[in-house]
């Protein structure tokens, strides 16, 4: 049995290794197959200025839309409108946002990726066990998200399309509900020349 689990072990440390050292030549090589080809040159990314802070209230999704259907003349007329729970919750999560910028030039992150973590807190229902944190019902991540992505919008970012990383979760917790909130920018940065020694392993390595 112990040999069977060493083999199999093995097995997987090896071909680890081959899957790691043709991604290694792929991108040493730009994925071209000729490194002389490759125009663009390497870049790492690192992360830069960042601001956290909390907003308490319990956290609101935003929906497609609301709407409410009236007779007049005989036509029914559609409205849509936002719901007054939502509205507030967007209210606090600005005002919360402008607090915390106090000072300093808007938007924070006028441009470039950005990495933004939300983490929500819920009340527990009398109905979740008490051992149970996540929390697996409504409303749903990207809703939640949705709504306070847009209320950032112009405060901590130009537009949440900046977004490019994220990092999120809801639980249940005990304590009053609200979601905590952390933006940081990424910064692309071109990678140093490799010296000599790098350029003849990298060779070898290509070899």
């Amino acid at each position: 049995m112990q040999d069977n689990q060493r083999r199999a072990d093995l097995a997987f440390n090896s071909s680890r290794e081959t899957i790691g050292h043709t991604m290694f030549s792929l991108l040493a090589k730009g994925c071209s197959g000729d490194a002389s080809e490759r125009k663009e040159k390497a870049v790492s990314e690192r992360y830069g200025r960042s601001i956290s802070f909390t907003v308490y209230g319990e956290p609101q999704s935003k929906r497609d839309g609301q709407s409410s259907v009236a007779v007049i003349n005989g036509r029914p007329i559609v409205h849509r409108f936002t719901p007054a729970k939502l509205r507030n919750w967007h209210d606090r999560v600005v005002d919360k946002a402008i607090e915390a910028t106090e000072g300093m030039e808007r938007p924070l992150f006028p441009r470039g990726a950005v990495k933004l973590s939300l983490f929500f807190v819920f009340p527990r229902p009398t109905t979740a066990r008490k051992y149970q944190v996540s929390k697996f019902t409504k409303p749903d991540n990207d809703r939640l998200q949705c709504a306070v992505q847009d209320a950032l919008q112009g405060i901590i970012y130009t537009t949440d399309g900046q977004i490019a990383k994220w990092v999120g979760g809801k639980d249940w917790l005990p304590g009053p509900p609200h979601v905590f909130i952390d933006a940081t920018e990424i910064i692309a940065e071109k990678n140093p020349k490799p010296s000599n020694k790098a350029a003849v392993e990298l060779q070898e390595a290509r070899a």
